[in-house]
């Protein structure tokens, strides 16, 4: 089974000097190369990844280009497929952008992490677009929270710090649309 190595990843690790390359190379796996839309910045760092798998003597399969605007897949697609072409290297394919991929619901991520849900049972179709880990005082997380954050806190500090702060940032944005629904709440 291939290892998939994200753009600007092949070197991750290097630090501690175990890179994903060389993690692949000690278990004898090839690569494919995932790197973010785009032509220039997508095809140079596609070039540093796959010179380091070659370093490593780990076979590059080929490249898949994640998260291309819509609108631009077909361009992007042929472009960068020539490049890739030009330097030996085989594109899989293009994936767009889609809030299906990219943003999961409130109920995935209760499946995922097998949480139990308070109330809200009606928002969980709600897309995720952020995730906010609220270890702070409430005053300071105000200016963080927008519609479609999943915010995260300890049970502890729930009803005594974040719910007032929630209940005053949601009648300031007027309870709607602009503020955090605070009906979403999930809890392990």
């Amino acid at each position: 089974m291939p290892s998939l190595s994200r753009d600007r990843a092949c070197g991750g690790g290097s630090v501690i000097d175990c890179s994903n390359a060389d993690v692949a190379a000690l278990l004898g796996s090839k690569a494919i190369i995932v790197s973010g839309g785009g032509v220039g910045r997508a095809i140079d760092e596609i070039m540093l990844n796959k010179a380091l798998f070659d370093i490593c003597k780990v076979p590059v399969l080929g490249v898949i280009i994640n998260k291309v605007l819509p609108d631009k897949l077909e361009k992007i697609k042929s472009i960068v497929g020539k490049g890739l072409d030009r330097k030996g290297i085989r594109l899989l394919g293009v994936i767009p952008e889609m809030d299906l991929l990219s943003a999961p619901t409130v109920e995935q991520i209760r499946e995922r992490l097998d949480l139990k849900v308070f109330s809200g049972e009606e928002n969980l179709r709600t897309r995720v677009y952020d995730a906010i880990v609220a270890a702070m005082e409430p005053y300071n997380m105000i200016g963080h929270l927008r519609d479609g954050a999943l915010v995260i806190t300890s049970g502890d500090r729930w009803i005594t710090c974040w719910w007032p702060c929630l209940r005053i940032c949601c009648s300031r944005e007027g309870g709607q649309g602009g503020g955090p629904h605070i009906d979403r709440r999930i809890d392990a």
